[in-house]
């Protein structure tokens, strides 16, 4: 049995009261060290492993040091934001605005990270506007309360409407796959993430896309369309040229500009014979909306007499500003286009540079009807969200029918969520809740029945019942909160050493080493990095050395899992905040998306991808001119090890220019991309650039994914951007491998998106498809023991939407491991006695009504308060706070300052980075409820307020004193 109230830790603090060691029930002890400025420099962990931090004049993180000289290192922006974190697994990069909200986070790519940029948007206000990553944009929406009321993704028309010019994706190269009409990038225009794979990316300065002349653009005559997704920036200028097609000598001929003040303007002139006439009509108001993905589209049709422009697939109000306002005659036959500036430099006039991106340009020979505009601007709601008038969620509907709808008692408590599908009216599953006058829940009826609970004084449950269950079960504690049935015992530190079917032990930092089933003597091992992260599991029998499996994690410099190997299979991780985004395997080829809704450890669906190319796609090496050398200049390209070709042009493209470098050889010809159809399909192309010496070089080099049917460009990758030149020595006639890269190809599965639908603790109860029907179930006990999963789909989240692990059993709750089985973790609480007495209870021994979504402290209902949270205020202020502070408190000690000075200095750039956003200032946790204050911000903030999470309410702002910060609750409301 544990010892109670009489179990003692002590800590010892210096004459500036800071702590200098702390000793725990079992004598433990772990010290600290300072500098001068109060920061911790040293960590000796009880295992008698030194970390240690070190800090720039400003007392930022700069580095942490793990024995056998494991380094993380910070870099800072000038104004504290955090931008790369590197250590030995990844390396993170950042950018931010001007209000200091993340912009983009960008992985480098290594063998044990993809590489993955993601971009970030925002509104005034703060609230997450888009996610840009590999696969898709996701657009969020929100009403005046500043609640998402959608997240939104584009969609690809399934075929090509009629008269299709030109197009231009943007996807990294100017090229042109459909009509021919193959522009040339200028004076640095770059490609960043499209709504669709890549994008222009314009700086308003001096870049743009010359388009040369042809006969396909002259035949333009009395209708054309111009249609485009934008993403721009107020202009520098007074106008900022999307698309112009124009001379030199006679002005525009159909071009589309946007204003400062968000108006639009479309310019034509046209021509009967001999009279030439032009007319500019502009918007009556703002229509466009800076810094925010919107689809616009311009059409004229000169027998009608009329202009129209679109914006977001609806009309906008038009007015005549100069010429005539009916047109006529013909489109006045011209003899340049440009994409983001008005005409070319060097021409007089010249200028009107679009700022900000563009992407899938079209241009059509006719004039689109509105059904058409708007199936190109068309967005498919990935989760749509009504609240009441307490700001309650009240549904989320999902693309695949399926509508939840939430029902709650006076005290806000919700008490019943349905997911319905809507076309027939049939249940998918219910979660129906009673509760007791101090808010514990008495029972949840699902659709397998009724599940009843039973709780002690102390609000412990006691006993629960489940339909699969033959008897219920019945738990009993000690004063401290330790099971006590099943001859379950406890040392003097609350770990538990043996129960009715397994032995524990501990290492001196306090986790669980090792396992063993009595009744065999078999046993698992578990291996830990000095800041007590779980990183091996094995499996032994009983009398063999050598583990049967082994499980094996990796972390990044932010305290995230970004890999597991199980089973011999390796599964890597891109996150979006504290969220898994993308999964890789081994290779670093995608194998899934998944897309969370506003609530912490919320999935919504899952988007598996297949490898290889899709049904009717084909795959091209194809290069363009790079602006400086013209196009690629090798003497082959192996694919594979085994196709192998001379030099590789877009068909049509010109040779290099004299004074270009060009191979010794000299046989430069122009040729049609490689088609790797083939070797694509199976699923990872190995690409070796070949030259034979000389003045060899090489322009970039992409592969470009098209649909074979319409020919339109799916995707497009940079393999290889840089010259690759010889040594002098290097004998000339000797075939060498300049340059070479693996580039894994996936697609996602048609119609193999699966979304989720979870009870009132976010536990995931069922999977559909996209028809509605059921692909996986789930069901548990009280404390997560999965008691029944029945279809073969696998993907991580489960009970209260964690991670299930089921190579070793365990679920992940970020911060430390829990084992349903045994109801506790298998590590001390990061943040020690500031989590509870009990440092390794789960949920306060409620897990029907709370839930540790980070495995720190107990947090309640998933949707009795969430309302928004892809913003800076909000539930993002506690989530961010705890997930910061909470991570930095893990470079800390268990209990005192030094958790409080990691949770300082990592919460408040960690917190804002894997959170959804908080104030910054209130980044150091001290109880499981308070948000409070940087220690030594006092003077500088003054206040903070202190918020009451779980019972709803807001506290009058306090300011802390140093001994505030350091001494424990302030308020007797904080449990």
């Amino acid at each position: 049995m544990g010892l109670g109230t009489s179990s003692l830790s002590t800590f010892a603090y210096d004459g500036r009261n800071r702590l200098l060691s702390t000793t725990d029930p079992l004598g433990k002890i772990e010290r600290y060290t300072y500098d001068g400025n109060d920061n911790l420099l040293t960590r000796l962990t009880p295992k008698n492993e030194t970390i240690s931090f070190a800090y720039d004049a400003v007392n930022q993180l700069l580095s942490k040091t793990l024995p056998g000289s494991q380094i993380t290192q910070y870099n800072y922006d000038l104004v504290g934001n955090l931008t790369t974190v590197t250590d030995p697994d990844s390396v993170l990069a950042m950018t931010y605005d001007l209000a200091n909200r993340l912009t983009t986070v960008k992985t480098d790519g290594s063998p044990n990270q993809p590489a993955v940029t993601l971009a970030y948007s925002y509104d005034l206000t703060g609230n997450r506007l888009s996610l840009t990553d590999p696969v898709q944009v996701a657009s969020y929406r929100y009403d005046a309360l500043n609640r998402l009321q959608s997240l939104t993704q584009p969609t690809t028309p399934a075929t090509r409407l009629p008269n299709l010019l030109a197009t231009w994706p943007g996807d990294g190269s100017a090229a042109d796959p459909v009509g021919g009409q193959s522009g040339t990038v200028q004076l640095g225009t770059t490609f960043g993430p499209g709504v669709r794979q890549q994008a222009f990316v314009f700086d308003g300065v001096d870049d743009y896309v010359s388009i040369p002349d042809s006969a396909v653009l002259d035949s333009l005559s009395t209708n054309a369309t111009l249609d485009a997704w934008i993403k721009p920036e107020i202009p520098l200028g007074a106008e900022a040229w999307l698309f112009a097609r124009r001379d030199p000598f006679v002005s525009e001929g159909f071009s589309v500009a946007l204003l400062q003040d968000g108006r639009i303007q479309l310019t034509v002139r046209t021509t009967t014979s001999p009279t030439v006439s032009g007319s500019t009509f502009r918007s009556t108001a703002s229509v466009i909306t800076f810094d925010q993905w919107q689809h616009v589209a311009a059409a004229v049709d000169t027998v009608a007499g009329t202009a129209q422009i679109w914006v977001n697939g609806q009309a906008v109000s038009l007015t005549a500003v100069f010429g005539p306002a009916t047109l006529s005659g013909t489109l006045f036959n011209v003899n340049q286009q440009y994409l983001g500036r008005r005409q070319d430099p060097n021409t007089a006039g010249g200028g009107g540079h679009f700022k900000g991106e563009i992407d899938e340009v079209r241009l059509y020979g006719r004039t689109l009807t509105l059904a058409e505009v708007q199936s190109r601007a068309q967005t498919q709601p990935v989760a749509t969200y009504v609240y009441d008038a307490l700001s309650r969620r009240a549904s989320l509907t999902l693309p695949n029918g399926i509508q939840t709808t939430y029902s709650y008692n006076p005290a806000s408590q919700v008490t019943s969520i349905l997911h319905q599908l809507t076309a027939t009216g049939s249940q998918i599953n219910k979660a129906d809740y009673v509760y007791n006058p101090v808010g514990n829940r008495t029972s949840l009826t699902d659709r397998r029945g009724l599940q009843s609970f039973g709780y002690d004084q102390l609000d412990r449950l006691t006993s629960a019942s489940h339909p699969l269950l033959l008897d219920p079960q019945a738990f009993a504690y000690d004063a401290v909160g330790n099971r006590t049935m099943g001859g379950s015992t406890h040392n003097a530190g609350n770990q538990l050493t043996a129960d009715a079917n397994f032995a524990y032990q501990y290492d001196d930092n306090g986790n669980l080493i090792r396992k063993t089933l009595l009744a065999t003597g078999n046993y698992t091992q578990y291996t830990y990095d000095a800041e007590n992260r779980l990183t091996k599991v094995e499996e032994f029998a009983a009398g063999n050395p050598t583990a049967i499996t082994t499980s094996s994690y990796r972390y990044d410099g932010l305290g995230r899992r970004i890999e597991k190997v199980a089973n011999g299979q390796t599964t890597r991780y891109i996150y979006d905040g504290e969220d898994i985004l993308l999964e890789y395997n081994g290779s670093n080829v995608l194998q899934a998306r998944y897309t969370h809704g506003p609530g912490i450890d919320e999935p919504l669906s899952r988007t598996p991808m297949a490898p290889g190319l899709g049904s009717g796609q084909t795959a091209v090496l194809a290069s363009t001119p790079d602006g400086l050398r013209g196009p690629v200049v090798d003497d082959g390209i192996k694919v594979n090890g085994q196709v192998s070709v001379g030099f590789v042009f877009v068909s049509g493209m010109p040779a290099p220019a004299i004074g270009q470098p060009i191979d010794s050889t000299g046989l430069e010809q122009p040729i049609a991309p490689i088609d790797v159809t083939a070797a694509a399909a199976t699923g990872t192309l190995a690409v070796d650039l070949i030259d034979t010496g000389g003045i060899g070089g090489n322009a970039p080099l992409y592969l470009v994914t098209r649909d074979q049917a319409t020919n339109q460009v799916l995707e497009s990758r940079l393999l290889f951007p840089a010259r690759a030149t010889f040594a002098s020595t290097t004998p000339l006639g000797t075939p060498l491998v300049v340059a070479s890269a693996t580039v894994p190809t996936t697609t996602p599965v048609a119609d193999g998106t699966l979304y989720y639908h979870q009870d009132g603790l976010g536990t995931v109860t069922e999977l559909t498809d996209i028809n509605g029907s059921v692909a996986k179930a789930y069901a548990y006990d009280a404390y997560g023991n999965l008691l029944e999963s029945p279809g073969t789909v696998e993907q991580p989240y489960t009970y209260t939407g964690r991670e299930y692990d089921s190579e070793s059993g365990l679920y992940f709750y970020r911060a430390r491991y829990y084992d349903a089985g045994m109801g506790r973790f298998l590590q001390k609480d990061p943040v020690g006695l500031r989590g509870g007495i009990n440092i390794y209870r789960y949920a306060s021994n409620n897990p029907a009504k709370w839930r540790d979504p980070v495995g720190l402290w107990d947090f309640g209902n998933t949707f009795d308060a969430i309302s928004n949270v892809f913003s800076v205020a909000g539930d993002g202020e506690y989530y961010g706070a705890a997930i910061g502070g909470g991570i930095g408190a893990i470079a800390g000690s268990p209990a005192g300052p030094p958790g409080v000075v990691g949770g300082a200095v990592f919460g408040s750039v960690v917190g804002g980075l894997i959170g959804f956003g908080f104030d910054g200032r209130c980044a150091g946790v001290l109880n499981c409820n308070e948000v409070v204050p940087l220690a030594g911000d006092y003077p500088k903030y003054g206040s903070c307020p202190i918020q009451d999470i779980p019972n709803g309410a807001n506290h009058p702002s306090y300011t802390l004193s140093d001994t505030d910060y350091r001494n424990g609750p302030l308020y007797p409301w904080l449990e």
